[in-house]
């Protein structure tokens, strides 16, 4: 479609759309102005995956739009059986994909969520480039963050230090990349009758913990 026909129908569908759509419409088209066209279609391929699993009924949107916040609104829609079942049609794997990407949101906000390099240097009374120089040393674990690089659990700190065992615990399994160290810090381990490795090395446990580091994988993950 020639580019001033699809101006022309912008602006009539303008005239007629709700402050919401309007507000966030204008955000859009700024965003993708003031980036490269790679931006724009990734964007744009973004909001009609979005836009696709919209069919639901009052009640299923009355609790997209009684989210606290837009990613939980975000969240609450692609978590929705009938977009997940819309979503499917167009990539059967969707819906376990969609289960990595939560977990991954769960990951980032456990236990008190992450922070940046800085903020992790100032608990720990270092520079964020020894920061930076402890995550590639296996000493701290970060999780990917965008443009923004790496940030940190914030639970892998006490009393102005990493926790003691850490990063051993890090090193057994630095194969295994960071989302899986996480993920085997903060989940239920049966090695551990249940416990989770992070609240035993709180309790002074190391020993214990690395022992089911240095077996994780070999039985299946656990």
């Amino acid at each position: 479609m020639p580019s001033n026909l699809i101006m022309e129908r912008v602006a009539a569908e303008a005239r007629q759309v709700s402050q919401p759509v309007a507000e966030v419409t204008v955000e859009f088209l700024r965003s993708a102005n003031e980036h490269d066209d790679l931006f724009a279609v990734a964007l744009a391929r973004t909001m009609r995956a979005v836009i696709a699993g919209l069919a639901l009924s009052d009640k299923d949107m009355l609790a997209i739009v009684s989210a606290p916040n837009d990613l939980q609104a975000l969240l609450a829609l692609l978590q929705h059986p009938a977009v997940i079942s819309t979503l499917k049609e167009i990539d059967p794997l969707a819906e376990a994909k969609m289960r990595g990407i939560l977990r991954q949101a769960d990951l980032y906000n456990a236990e008190g969520g992450c922070v940046s390099a800085e903020e992790a240097g100032s608990l720990i009374a270092v520079t964020r480039q020894t920061v930076d120089k402890m995550r590639r040393m296996k000493e701290l674990v970060a999780l990917p963050k965008g443009r923004d690089g790496w940030i940190y659990p914030i639970w892998q700190f006490a009393d102005g230090r990493p926790l003691i065992g850490l990063e051993s615990v890090l090193k057994a399994l630095a194969i295994e990349g960071p989302w899986v160290q996480v993920s085997f810090l903060l989940s239920g381990n049966e090695r551990l009758q249940g416990k989770r490795p992070i609240e035993l090395l709180r309790k002074g446990k190391a020993k214990l913990v690395l022992e089911a580091a240095c077996t994780f994988g070999k039985n299946g993950g656990t």
